[in-house]
């Protein structure tokens, strides 16, 4: 039997990632408030190759920053180019660590769903030649699932990891004057938090799907 998807609660703390923190000190400006509206827009149904996107663009605003720091600046422009480069930097950590745990979340959702039909198979099957087959393919799916979730957990904590780092040089980004760049961090968290968010609360409706299903075929068979 099933239970509850393991790291769950501590999963669901990322909804928490749409307002960070270091933006809700400016609220009321506008420039923030019209990327909150631009990213929640972007953010409903973004798939992985907008967030391959993102890294690429992240990238090229890193070229470009290396570029101006060979120029002459003075040492409040340097600080500046420096914590915005930083801030790149760790959005492309975090977007690409996005990228890895959305793909373990799809695989780990198509397992279960994959066990799903097969259980269905299996309470529709007459012949016990067939259900043999079926028990031994069940076995082989609760025993993938378990591996594709160990992978969820792992990619799950890296995905934290990465948007503690973010969040913290966003922050100081913002701190020394630098707007632009925690604004484009909101964006790439409220679109990948987003997509995160959908997997896995697929994932847990499948998990109770499947343990409903384990304790009515124990209540049957009793």
């Amino acid at each position: 039997m099933l239970g509850k998807l393991p790291g769950t609660f501590m999963l669901r703390s990322f909804k928490s990632l749409y307002v960070p923190h270091f933006l809700r000190f400016r609220r009321g400006s506008f420039r923030v408030r019209r990327a909150m509206s631009s990213s929640g827009a972007t953010g409903v149904g973004a798939g992985v190759g907008a967030g391959m996107a993102y890294v690429s663009e992240a990238e090229d605003s890193l070229s470009n920053l290396r570029q101006q720091l060979e120029q002459d600046l003075t040492p409040h422009e340097l600080l500046k180019n420096s914590a915005t480069n930083a801030t790149l930097a760790a959005i492309n950590m975090f977007s690409q660590s996005g990228l890895v745990y959305i793909s373990s979340l799809r695989e780990y959702v198509d397992i279960l769903e994959t066990l799903i039909r097969t259980l269905n198979i299996r309470e529709k099957t007459n012949y016990i030649e067939d259900e043999d087959v079926v028990w031994q393919t069940i076995i082989g799916l609760r025993n993938t699932i378990q591996i594709k979730r160990e992978a969820v957990i792992k990619n799950g904590t890296n995905y934290q990891a990465c948007y503690n780092s973010l969040n913290s040089v966003a922050q100081t980004s913002f701190e020394i004057g630098s707007q632009d760049t925690p604004i484009f961090a909101n964006e790439r968290i409220q679109v990948i938090s987003s997509k995160v968010d959908s997997l896995r609360d697929l994932a847990q409706s499948l998990e109770d799907e499947i343990r409903d299903f384990d304790i009515n075929s124990v209540k049957s068979e009793n």
